[in-house]
């Protein structure tokens, strides 16, 4: 009797992804920021998916017609409509490692918060 292994790289139907946001480029204005900033909120929500991909409808509604959404194999990629470089992705956390430019925005979300 032989006895298979699952491949390391075997995704099982109960695993999960863990969904981030990385925003590549600066918000072209405070209406942008704001918008990436909810949809940042809401990836943050729905951190745990078993396919990522399923948060695309969300991300096309929150950012509106002004962006292009779509999907790769194990990701979202989100482009200002006119534009050929990537505004944003949402991709798995323990598979990628794209860097978040947003802290460099001159555009920062107002603070709800104390201190």
């Amino acid at each position: 009797m032989m006895t298979t292994r699952p491949s390391a790289y075997a995704t099982l139907p109960d695993a999960h992804q863990q969904a981030y946001l990385a925003i590549e480029l600066l918000p072209a204005d405070e209406a942008e920021a704001a918008s990436l900033e909810q949809l940042r909120r809401h990836v943050q929500e729905h951190t745990h998916q078993v396919d990522l991909r399923e948060l695309a409808p969300a991300v096309q509604e929150i950012l509106g017609s002004a962006y292009q959404v779509g999907c790769g194999s194990s990701h979202i990629w989100v482009l200002r409509h006119g534009s050929p470089t990537r505004l944003a992705i949402i991709a798995d956390q323990l598979t990628t490692a794209y860097r978040d430019n947003s802290a460099s925005s001159p555009f920062q979300p107002a603070h709800d918060g104390p201190g």
